[in-house]
């Protein structure tokens, strides 16, 4: 939503940062026009938690913790579990809050550190299908990547349930282009991929990408 807003205004001095690269909830700074966008410094920390690996936390888990700090949910970005760790994007003036009171994520017990988020480089990782589609129609989309019926799909749509790059659409009829993210409030999100082929009836081929949990295949030294 910001980058098509920034598009329209014709805005060049800017840049989106998360924490870490790859990051997908990130912050949006703007910069004067004497400085470059590689020079901006965003207020965001990056926390670590160690724990046993013969224990496991989920997201649901880390964030929880957080929150009932009173820290709200805009203010983290990503969360980002492996074996033993798990790292929390949060604003800056959060963090001193976070290590004095996370001890203990449910009941499993963590130390909390600051890390340099420039070490971890986030990887996406997603669930590959194939689907037959008559157009590229938004409903028609939804509706096969889902899957569910068409007529499940429009009734998600005019919900305003699914968000066409991060835009609220209601459209049933709307058109969905190759590298378009559509997420589908409780259903998921998923990336429209390659068109992978077309039949002799004119039923079009895609390759549907699930986005399913990141993961830090790379720690950069």
């Amino acid at each position: 939503m910001a980058q098509q807003l920034l598009r329209e205004e014709q805005a060049e001095q800017y840049a989106f940062f998360g924490g870490f690269s790859g990051a997908r909830r990130q912050m949006l700074g703007i910069c004067p026009d004497y400085l470059s966008p590689e020079q901006l410094e965003f207020p965001i920390a990056v926390l670590r938690f160690s724990f046993s690996e013969k224990m496991e936390l989920t997201h649901r888990d880390v964030l929880g913790s957080l929150m009932s700090l009173g820290i709200k949910r805009e203010t983290v970005g990503d969360i980002v579990l492996e074996p033993g760790t798990a790292y929390a994007a949060v604003c800056e003036e959060l963090a001193d809050w976070a290590l004095q009171n996370i001890t203990r994520i449910g009941r499993v017990g963590v130390q909390t550190q600051l890390w340099d988020g420039s070490q971890v480089v986030l990887e996406q990782k997603y669930r590959c299908v194939g689907v037959s589609v008559a157009s590229l129609r938004l409903d028609a989309v939804v509706a096969a990547a889902l899957p569910a019926s068409r007529t499940v799909a429009a009734e998600l749509i005019q919900a305003g349930k699914v968000l066409q790059n991060g835009l609220p659409q209601t459209q049933t009829s709307r058109m969905v282009s190759l590298g378009d993210t559509i997420t589908v409030r409780g259903k998921g999100k998923f990336l429209v991929g390659e068109k992978t082929g077309q039949t002799r009836r004119g039923r079009i081929h895609l390759e549907i990408k699930h986005f399913i949990s990141c993961s830090i295949p790379v720690k950069l030294k």
